[in-house]
């Protein structure tokens, strides 16, 4: 459930109502982590994959656009199938993940104050592992 400011459809239901209420999210299986940023949130799912909705500008939904969504897409780049996260965690504009088992991380979205840990400061609109970038 999501609830609150929904301007740019950062409650995911896809209403365009401004202002809400808790909102059930429309996720295909069932969310083990769950984050927000300041106009986007992102959730790890049961079966591994990973979905974001709201606000795109730096690409922080990761699904390859910079296109706002009011209903969750799925991340892309991401590793999906029997993979295990350990956390998600949004700030204003990106979004990283840490694998459970691996501890890698995967971070996406705005860079321009190196949020990404990349070598340059180019935002990513899918994630990226941040080692493969150190």
């Amino acid at each position: 459930y999501c609830w609150g400011k929904n301007d740019k459809g950062q409650l995911g239901d896809g209403s365009g109502v401004t202002q809400r209420e808790p909102v059930k999210v429309p996720l295909p299986s069932a969310a083990v982590l769950i984050t927000s940023g300041e106009d986007h949130a992102c959730a790890a799912l049961v079966d591994g994959s990973v979905y974001c909705w709201g606000r795109n500008d730096f690409g922080q939904l990761g699904d390859g656009t910079q296109t706002n969504r009011p209903t969750p897409v799925r991340v892309l780049g991401a590793p999906t199938g029997l993979v295990t996260w350990k956390q998600i965690a949004s700030r204003a504009n990106h979004t990283c993940l840490v694998q459970d088992v691996t501890n890698a991380l995967y971070c996406w979205g705005d860079n321009r104050s190196g949020e990404l840990g990349k070598q340059s400061a180019n935002s990513s609109t899918t994630p990226s592992r941040v080692l493969d970038e150190l």
